[in-house]
């Protein structure tokens, strides 16, 4: 509760440090080529990641037998509610994941590779929004597509293991904070890293994103402080 309390009080003084309006420009205006063929991505994406997911890739791998036996220990004993769990040295809150599928589907290794399948369908989203906005709405499409049918995210989608968190709030906090980039508000980039800081709890690699950011970014040192303590240290 006080960590939710604290996110609040610094989104709240993000949004009171800098009220310039908005430059107009440009209004994203969805058209229905545009809706239709992100849908029809989604489509395909959703085929790669479910074709014969009972049967390949084929058993049960050893990290996902591990996170399918801690999950299940969460649904079955009330006092474990693990933050750390010490046999995969990683954040526990992917587990809750795969834990709220078996509550949903039943225990199944294939139960376990839904939750891999829904973050798999976000990260292609997520591609498009970054892609749009760092170049146009062509290559947003142009990303998703690539995510949805790229060898490694599928690879990713279809097993139950943490790494496919990475890439989907990677995308999120990159498109959220590029879409703000023009209008150099503080409160907008308290956002981008408000997005992306699940992350910290889920998987390590994005932990050097706010450094990277910094390196390859042009922002005033403001707004990518700003950036840099919404995401930081959950």
């Amino acid at each position: 509760m006080l960590h939710l309390t604290s996110l609040g009080v610094f989104l709240l003084f993000a949004f009171l440090w800098d009220r310039t309006p908005e430059q107009s420009g440009e209004k994203r205006v969805w058209s229905r080529l545009e809706l239709t063929t992100l849908a029809i991505i989604l489509i395909v994406a959703a085929f790669m990641r479910l074709y014969r997911l009972n049967e390949f890739p084929f058993g049960t791998y050893y990290d996902e037998a591990d996170n399918g036996l801690n999950a299940r220990r969460i649904l079955q004993e009330p006092d474990y509610r693990p933050v750390y769990v010490e046999s995969t040295h990683l954040p526990a809150h992917y587990l809750y994941l795969v834990a709220g599928a078996f509550q949903l589907f039943g225990v199944s290794t294939y139960s376990m590779r839904l939750a891999s399948v829904a973050l798999g369908l976000a990260t292609v989203a997520a591609g498009y929004l970054a892609g749009r906005e760092l170049f146009d709405r062509r290559w947003g499409l142009a990303t998703a597509f690539l995510l949805a049918a790229s060898r490694w995210d599928v690879n990713w989608s279809r097993t139950a293991m943490h790494g496919v968190t990475t890439p989907l709030f990677t995308l999120l906090a990159m498109g959220f904070a590029i879409a703000r980039y023009a209008a150099q508000s503080p409160e907008r980039f308290c956002l981008g890293g408000l997005v992306g800081r699940p992350e910290l709890v889920l998987y390590v690699p994005l932990r050097v994103f706010p450094l990277s950011w910094q390196c390859f970014s042009r922002t005033e040192l403001s707004s990518s402080l700003v950036f840099c303590a919404a995401y930081g240290p959950a």
